[in-house]
């Protein structure tokens, strides 16, 4: 795969965050106050993979695996503590300016609109941050609003919408400016089926023109590539720096199902979190995203 076919690229890539251990009861405050207990939390250990023009990835993991660390690294929020990344050419953490005009983000849980102004002008602010003209952006806008119906709430201040009018509302922020890479952290949370279907009629058309997406716990298809992160790096069944698939969705679904623990293990639900499959595999604790691996 040459340089120029490859949008993202990302070798050895770790962050490492260092927390102070809080000990109970007021001694142990004091304690923790004179003599702070550090300890490192690895959120990303040593991961590589490529994403080539065009190209769909899904980041699948359950809880802390570092999906959500992953996106916020590539989009130039957070630097990593060891590896390199390259956007579009841009190491994000470096030039992030740069960076923010290739790239747009909707992060699930939070927004990227002013709080206390209407949606619309929000969206000024934007077409000029991002220096789009004019026609451009009544075009994008009417494109926007014919699937997303934003003109019905976008006059309302962004802290009285709904879940999913401020998730369209990011989704079409991220959007404006037209970038060749687009990040979507838990982007199905308030999205609604047509929603859903808009996503993969721009990514589509996008990858006619060499766009790309990237995915972290987000609904995949199954002629695109998806990356399982394990939830502790180091752990046993999977060495650090080693995605645990990387393929088709559906081949990443039924390889994963086989792979968790032997058949003859229990596979009820409960406290372990895994489950039976129909074809005798057995998922494991982020058995559940693969779930939303859907045929469009």
């Amino acid at each position: 795969m040459g340089r120029s076919s490859v949008a993202i690229e990302v070798r050895g890539l770790s962050r490492t965050f260092h927390t102070t251990v809080r000990r109970p009861a007021f001694p142990g405050a004091v304690r923790s106050l004179v003599n702070p207990e550090r300890v490192a939390r690895h959120a990303v250990s040593d991961i590589t993979f490529d994403v080539a023009a065009g190209e769909l990835l899904a980041l699948l993991g359950p809880n802390g695996a570092g999906k959500s660390t992953t996106i916020k690294i590539l989009t130039g929020i957070l630097t990593p503590t060891s590896g390199e990344a390259r956007v579009a050419g841009v190491v994000p953490y470096r030039e992030r300016e740069r960076n923010a005009r290739n790239v747009g983000a909707v992060f699930g849980q939070r927004t990227q609109l002013w709080w206390d102004l209407p949606v619309r002008e929000s969206f000024a602010i934007l077409r000029d941050i991002y220096e789009v003209p004019r026609a451009e952006h009544a075009a994008r806008m009417a494109e926007f609003d014919e699937v997303l119906e934003l003109s019905s709430f976008w006059d309302t201040r962004v802290r009285h919408l709904s879940l999913g009018q401020r998730v369209r509302s990011d989704l079409a922020a991220a959007l404006l400016h037209d970038p060749p890479v687009v990040f979507l952290d838990e982007p199905t949370i308030g999205m609604g089926v047509v929603v859903g279907h808009f996503l993969a009629e721009r990514h589509r058309a996008g990858a006619s023109h060499g766009g790309t997406r990237e995915e972290g716990g987000a609904q995949g298809r199954d002629d695109r590539h998806v990356t399982a992160l394990p939830a502790v790096p180091g752990e046993e069944r999977q060495p650090p720096g080693e995605a645990r698939w990387t393929g088709s969705c559906r081949s990443c679904r039924s390889s994963c199902a086989t792979a968790t623990r032997p058949p003859s293990a229990p596979s009820s639900p409960g406290s372990t979190g895994r489950r039976a499959t129909p074809d005798g595999g057995v998922l494991d604790s982020w058995g559940t995203e693969l779930d939303l691996l859907r045929h469009s």
